[in-house]
């Protein structure tokens, strides 16, 4: 993925008809979580600070519900920064070993 912003495209609602402004719910492609929060390249800080982050933050605030399309490289601690940057208390917990071999999965608490 390029360091391009990412595209966030609402969902549609038919079943609220053609001209419903729900505004719940977007996806959001050409986005690389684990590339733009790898401690290799930025720091958390760093990634917040990049237009990419900041076009995320906005679909979640905006649309409340969004699904990032394309992060299967997006590690536990990967997916652990996006969570605190979004809400610095949040702590971590193991889960029950996951169905899918080399997968680790963790809840947040």
């Amino acid at each position: 993925m390029t360091d391009a912003l990412p595209l966030v495209t609402p969902l549609a609602h038919p079943s609220s008809g053609p001209s419903s402004r729900c505004g719940l719910g977007a996806t959001v492609t050409n986005l690389d979580l684990a590339a733009l929060f790898d401690p290799a390249r930025r720091t958390p800080d760093e990634a917040r600070s990049t237009p990419a982050f900041k076009a995320l933050e906005d679909a979640v605030y905006r649309y409340k519900v969004v699904v990032i399309k394309h992060q299967e490289r997006l590690g536990p601690d990967e997916q652990y920064e996006v969570v605190k940057a979004f809400d610095p208390a949040a702590t971590v917990r193991p889960l029950p070993p996951s169905s899918s071999p080399g997968r680790a999965v963790h809840g947040l608490g």
